[in-house]
């Protein structure tokens, strides 16, 4: 599901079950008297109308809930989307992958074979880990090649990792200079090529973004589990 968003804002909704979100707010947008939406049809609102489209469109004044209704009534038609868009890719790439899950001789095992999560497995200090950024270095890395052959392939969309918990950011971040940009010897702003190869080839993109849970900030979630 994408939104607009505002800068530097990221917003990432997981759907578990799109069938139960969709009755959901299907019977949300019931209030004020627009009624039950039926099968087929969506709805929104302009002004003080919400619109129910389908077999057949009505219309009915929202003077009650319209806040509660122009939400539920977005919400059914980017559920919607997300349905019809069905095939899609989602990108893990950050200095983790550098390591491929071994670290010093050793090899993460099952059930946390998970690379991504390697400086907690690892239990490396940020010191130690982040002298990786000094070996980032993806010069073969193509934007358009990565989309064009998803969207050959029939894929509707990709969600990439801007900032996983290790804390580096794939993009040039304002924030901390522990980005793609400032800290490695590639020196690109991989979320900004990815967005205008996404953008070229009409490729719907969402970020993953790791907010709390960020082993680099002093602050962060699980920075007691690597320092």
């Amino acid at each position: 599901v994408f939104s607009h968003l505002a800068p530097g804002k990221v917003v990432i909704l997981i759907v578990e079950d799109l069938e139960r979100d969709l009755d959901r707010h299907r019977t949300a947008v019931g209030i004020g008297g627009s009624g039950q939406l039926g099968e087929g049809q969506t709805g929104y609102r302009t002004d003080d109308q919400f619109t129910v489209t389908g077999k057949e469109t009505h219309s009915a004044n929202c003077d009650v809930g319209a806040s509660a209704i122009t939400q539920a009534a977005h919400m059914i038609i980017e559920l919607e989307k997300f349905k019809d868009m069905k095939l899609a890719f989602m990108v893990h790439w950050g200095l983790y992958s550098l390591l491929g899950g071994e670290w010093k001789g050793r090899i993460m095992q099952k059930p946390y074979h998970i690379a991504e999560w390697a400086q907690q497995y690892f239990r490396i200090p940020n010191a130690e880990y982040h002298q990786l950024a000094k070996c980032f270095n993806p010069i073969l890395f193509n934007a358009e090649e990565w989309v064009k052959t998803a969207k050959d392939a029939g894929m509707q969309y990709m969600v990439f990792t801007s900032k996983h918990h290790e804390g580096f950011a794939m993009f040039h971040s304002k924030v901390s200079g522990f980005n793609v940009v400032d800290a490695t010897p590639f020196g690109r702003d991989v979320v900004a090529e990815l967005a205008e190869a996404c953008r070229k080839y009409d490729m719907k993109l969402g970020l993953y973004y790791s907010q709390e849970l960020d082993f680099h900030e002093e602050h962060g979630g699980g920075v007691h589990y690597v320092d």
